[in-house]
């Protein structure tokens, strides 16, 4: 009686085996690899498409972010402390602000040329949840959304906008 391993079902049933834990192993190690949204982008995104959908309210309207910006370091909201001349330039609609697990952010939406919205998301940044976030901003598509997320000193931001990253690199 030949010995079981030199069957050749069972070396096409081992081969099988092993081809599909490699593709298994695979996935799910690219999976882990992908950049994922903190808990306070999530929520971010989620007031955006609220005010959006005119489910929620601005804190405040304001076509000037600088008034925008004076208004949230006025009640000790996070706030970029300049803005890019691309950004600079677009019309500002207004600002909200949340808090997320005991931290402060704030949303200022602008409203782009092209008829769309760009959001500058800010939040503080903490030594250990925000480690990973770096100078150069790191790009996530999820759904609709395309953001850009970097830090600069002591705070964490986040720019979004539903469309593509091509898109959103015009406003970097």
């Amino acid at each position: 009686r030949p010995l079981r391993w030199t069957n050749p079902a069972f070396k096409w049933a081992l081969a099988a085996a092993l081809l599909v834990a490699a593709i298994m192993g695979s996935l799910i190690l690219r999976d882990m690899t992908k950049p994922r949204f903190a808990g306070w982008q999530t929520e971010a995104l989620q007031t955006v498409s609220s005010l959006v959908n005119g489910r929620s309210k601005f804190d405040v309207q304001s076509h000037s972010a600088a008034n925008l910006i004076a208004w949230l370091k006025t009640n000790r909201a996070p706030a970029a402390e300049t803005l890019p001349a691309n950004i600079e330039k677009l019309q500002s609609l207004g600002c909200k602000t949340f808090s997320w697990n005991g931290l402060p952010v704030s949303v200022i939406c602008f409203m782009r040329p092209d008829g769309g919205l760009i959001h500058l998301v800010t939040t503080v940044a903490t030594p250990a949840k925000d480690r990973a976030a770096k100078a150069e901003p790191i790009f996530v598509q999820q759904g609709e959304w395309s953001t850009a997320t970097w830090r600069d000193g002591d705070k964490v931001y986040m720019r979004a906008l539903e469309g593509s990253r091509d898109q959103l690199r015009s406003y970097l």
